[in-house]
């Protein structure tokens, strides 16, 4: 509720077109009434980082397996992880 000052926390938020929301369940209301941007996003990101690279259209197949493994699993990050290492873009990467 407070700062470390002892000064209110202010914990409202209002993103690019959306409508405000408070609060740790705010952001979770708003992540869900956007999930599939949300998991679109996250999978590329996870993706990119796991290869070392940007990822590539020739990505986009495993970017959709990852976003569904997401999508079945309930968020569950490890299943997301395994899609990912056991690819053959992440087994086959080039060593710099």
């Amino acid at each position: 509720d407070k700062d470390e000052n002892g000064l209110p926390l202010d914990v409202s938020a209002q993103l690019k077109g959306s409508a405000p929301f408070s609060g740790i369940a705010g952001l979770r209301d708003y992540l869900k009434s956007q999930q599939n941007v949300f998991l679109d996003q996250f999978s590329r990101k996870l993706l990119g980082f796991a290869l070392g690279r940007q990822v590539l259209p020739s990505d986009k197949r495993l970017q959709q397996q990852v976003r569904e493994r997401l999508k079945a699993g309930g968020g569950n990050l490890s299943s997301a992880v395994l899609e990912v290492v056991n690819s053959r873009q992440f087994l086959h990467r080039r060593m710099e």
